[in-house]
């Protein structure tokens, strides 16, 4: 299956500071010493970074190997042995192959295996939350640019809002749709994965995941289930499924039109 990998990128800007005459050596020091604090903040930071990034990117890898099985098996049924099977990998699934689990598990439907499956990812996630109020107010600003038609703007938004902080779902999964809007498929591909991974419950980032694989050759599949995940999380299903049903008719995007009308249908037959 297909999947994301995962670049988190943490930037410092450090100002070098002036040795002019004026100021005395012990504040001198003292502001040398606080930029070496920062530097090693951001460092270490840097390094959380990275090893989510790698994590993410042994996911995209598994997830393209497992891509046209799930393609070609849109209406398989399983036995019950497969069914315990599935779930007994679910408990033991690694971030390497959790998310072949939730596509898996997604159709034929296996709400156990699913839930499971999704509990482990608590375990893979080692990011620590940031500025939460200074990356959403950032996020917010990013979401009134993508409404306005700015995406580019909406991009730079959404990426300074990730590194205010880096551990919210909300932020990579808007980034990531903002990306996709852009065409940027590869990048969009590291941020969905990353938001996958702070919340895989999250309905609105398999909804932003569903148009990744809509834009990708040969992986309707993989978007139909993206959908049916986003429905399984969903906490108002209902409503999810009406806002599926009238997507088939009214999105923008042609290419979602026949996605959204295949979830549906999957969905109404659960």
């Amino acid at each position: 299956m297909m999947y994301f990998g995962i670049a988190v990128v943490v930037l410092l800007a450090l100002s070098w500071l002036g040795s002019g005459d004026s100021g005395s050596d012990k504040t001198q020091v003292a502001k040398e010493q606080a930029a070496a604090a920062e530097v090693a903040k951001a460092r270490a930071e840097a390094s959380e970074a990275r090893e989510l990034a790698q994590k993410a990117q042994e996911q995209a890898d598994q997830l393209k190997q497992q891509a046209a099985a799930v393609q070609n098996a849109p209406t398989q049924v399983e036995t019950p042995a497969q069914v315990s099977d599935l779930l007994a990998r679910a408990a033991k699934c690694t971030v390497n192959d959790c998310i072949d689990v939730l596509f898996l598990a997604a159709q034929p439907r296996n709400r156990e295996a699913i839930q499971v499956a999704a509990g482990r990812y608590a375990e893979f996630n080692t990011l620590k939350t940031g500025d939460r109020p200074a990356g959403r107010d950032l996020n917010n600003k990013g979401l009134a640019q993508l409404r306005g038609g700015n995406i580019n703007g909406a991009i730079d938004l959404f990426n300074r809002a990730a590194l205010a902080d880096p551990n919210d779902s909300e932020v990579m999964a808007n980034l990531g749709y903002a990306l996709v809007k852009a065409n940027r498929l590869g990048e969009a591909e590291k941020a969905l994965n990353a938001a996958i991974i702070i919340n895989p419950r999250r309905t609105a980032t398999w909804g932003a995941v569903s148009e990744f694989f809509a834009k990708k050759p040969n992986t309707t599949e993989a978007a139909v289930r993206s959908l049916q995940l986003a429905y399984e999380f969903s906490g108002g299903r209902d409503k999810t499924l009406q806002f599926f049903t009238e997507s088939a008719d009214t999105s923008d995007r042609p290419e979602m039109k026949p996605i959204y009308a295949e979830a549906v249908r999957r969905i109404r037959a659960y």
